[in-house]
């Protein structure tokens, strides 16, 4: 052999290059292409995973605290206890959706390297919302309440993030469109407070909890913001007309509104998600 050496199965050429690869390659190109697609799939997925399991360990301590009810006055220490367990299950889901969202598009798009560090930096922001959001509606489901302190440090939080996102992404539209989303939500909930009969429907927790769903939202897309918004109601009104049906509610009782204002805006922002 002049032109080749077999060291076991490997097969040199007389340039010391490795020719099996080539050959492999020109007698298998759809398994070389499956391969490629493969490791571009993991890449895509491994951030969403990653996410959801930093929310699983964040869940954990989390609900821990929750469950000491550090939020309860003095008179709502006679309600029962509540031991929060869904949080250890919501918040990695909703991390890996929101992630899965933000990382697919940035992936599945320009395909440059610009692309997917900008659709990773929005996704990041967003993502860092979630343990808020999900204190927000732990809380307001035991003791129909949103603090202050919680809501005020989310519309903080929903600010840095759609400024990061817009800077991310060079999208100053964006960052406007989700301004005026805002405060609009905001006011249209107050006016809803104002008008409620008997002041027993949306609450001013609402009313302060809308401007950081509105930036949030709006950053996304009008559609969103639409979409968002009706699937608060719709969530919030099938829920009240099941408590009354079954009767473990009446006309006059108050429901928690807030956790379907998230879960809305979550809904929207992994189905509009640009």
């Amino acid at each position: 052999m002049t032109n080749a050496t077999y060291l076991g199965t490997r097969c040199w050429s007389a340039g010391d290059r490795p020719v099996v690869s080539s050959l492999s390659r020109a007698a298998f190109p759809a398994v070389d292409r499956a391969t490629g697609q493969e490791v571009r799939q993991l890449h895509t997925w491994m951030p969403p995973v990653t996410v959801a399991a930093v929310s699983l360990l964040v869940a954990v301590p989390l609900r821990t605290a929750l469950a000491q009810h550090p939020y309860r006055y003095d008179d709502e220490r006679a309600l029962p206890p509540r031991s929060h367990r869904w949080l250890v299950v919501a918040l990695p889901v909703a991390g890996l959706a929101v992630a899965a969202r933000w990382w697919t598009v940035g992936a599945g798009g320009a395909g440059s390297v610009t692309a997917g560090f900008a659709a990773a930096l929005v996704g990041t922001a967003y993502c860092a919302m979630l343990p808020l959001l999900a204190a927000l509606a732990a809380i307001d489901l035991d003791v129909h309440r949103l603090p202050d302190r919680l809501t005020g440090a989310l519309t903080v939080g929903c600010a840095v993030a759609v400024l990061t996102a817009s800077a991310a992404v060079g999208d100053s539209a964006a960052l406007g469109r989700s301004t005026v989303a805002g405060a609009g939500l905001g006011v249209g909930y107050l006016v809803l407070r104002l008008l409620s009969p008997g002041r027993a429907g949306i609450g001013f927790g609402d009313v302060k909890l809308a401007p950081a769903l509105g930036l949030l939202l709006g950053w996304v897309s009008w559609s969103a913001v639409v979409t968002g918004t009706l699937l608060a109601f719709v969530g919030g009104g099938a829920w009240a007309c099941l408590l009354l049906v079954t009767r473990r509610a009446r006309g006059t009782d108050r429901i928690a509104f807030g956790p379907f204002m998230i879960l809305g805006t979550l809904i929207a922002i992994v189905l509009e998600g640009r």
